[in-house]
């Protein structure tokens, strides 16, 4: 899984032709995340996202600015709002199939933030 995500942002990088970004011995992720290696990228990432029809791409983002961003659009963003502690247990005991250990399901959910998305 590491290896495809790595490769979509060399793809990226080799894209927008960021300084360095031929080096075969940089580690592609943590090279982006320095700001500096980033002042050749174009400000709209979703140019570099696949077009189709025939499907979807979802991204999930805590910051809707974010997401408005990436989108161009207000229309496409759905807010899923985080879950109350019987909610998320609820979810989890419906994903496992059951919770052994009360407590540790509820510092699970909280570690999670309660998201339904990493929970499931």
């Amino acid at each position: 899984m590491r290896a495809r995500f790595e490769e979509g942002y060399r793809r990226i990088a080799e894209a927008t032709k960021m300084e360095g970004w031929d080096d075969p011995k940089a580690d592609v992720l943590r090279w982006l995340c320095d700001k500096s290696n980033r002042r050749h990228a174009p400000k709209l990432l979703s140019h570099f996202l696949p077009q189709s029809p025939n499907g979807s791409i979802l991204v999930t983002t805590r910051s809707r600015d974010v997401a408005y961003k990436l989108t161009g659009s207000s229309a496409g963003i759905v807010e899923i709002r985080l879950m109350d502690k019987h909610g998320a247990l609820v979810l989890l005991r419906n994903k496992l199939g059951f919770v052994a250990d009360k407590d540790e399901a509820v510092e699970l959910a909280h570690t999670l933030d309660s998201i339904p998305l990493v929970l499931t």
